[in-house]
């Protein structure tokens, strides 16, 4: 190997690790910028939504469930 082959291994390396850390700090950047906007939501307002979220994925899960319950008698009467 000549010293020519391993400095362009050496910067593809550079390269790389530079890569891999623009991506981390835009991921670090996003997280803290979701972070702000969280902060700057008023804590009750941020409340009353989750709880309404919760109540209609309950809800979701038991129309879901019932419909379930449904297809098992359907299949259980067809056969």
């Amino acid at each position: 190997m000549n010293i020519t082959a391993v400095t362009r291994k050496t910067d593809l390396l550079h390269i790389v690790i530079q890569d891999r850390l623009n991506v981390q700090a835009e991921r670090r950047q996003k997280l803290l910028q979701a972070k702000i906007q969280l902060k700057k939501r008023p804590y009750n307002k941020l409340r009353k939504t989750t709880a309404k979220e919760m109540r209609d994925t309950s809800r979701a899960t038991r129309n879901f469930i019932k419909a379930a319950g449904i297809i098992e008698e359907l299949k259980s009467l067809l056969n």
